[in-house]
């Protein structure tokens, strides 16, 4: 079982609401990431997650902070062969939900 999480961002022109799935956390494996344009490693990963709000599939809110301590705690579990290895963490770009 896992959990999805979302960035939610909004336009300061004219407040067009736009939400992105992040990636999964599921239990023991690697944080499975999300792969954009714009999130091709986990440096981007980690300015883009402090442009909104992040929510995981429950509704529940995230800091940066919290999520990224959550992605760090768990690299030493498995990884997903499926993915693509960039640095040690794990980037998918197809629809995984």
């Amino acid at each position: 079982m896992g959990t999805n999480f979302y960035l939610t961002t909004w336009c300061p022109h004219c407040g067009d609401v736009k939400r992105k799935h992040l990636g999964k956390s599921s239990c023991g494996w690697r944080f499975l990431f999300h792969k954009y344009k714009d999130i091709k490693n986990y440096e981007d990963f980690k300015e883009i997650i402090q442009t909104g709000d992040i929510c995981d599939e429950y509704g529940e809110l995230w800091s940066a902070e919290d999520l990224i301590d959550l992605i760090e705690s768990k690299q030493n579990e498995e990884a997903d062969v499926y993915g693509e290895n960039i640095n040690g963490y794990i980037f998918i770009d197809n629809d995984f939900r």
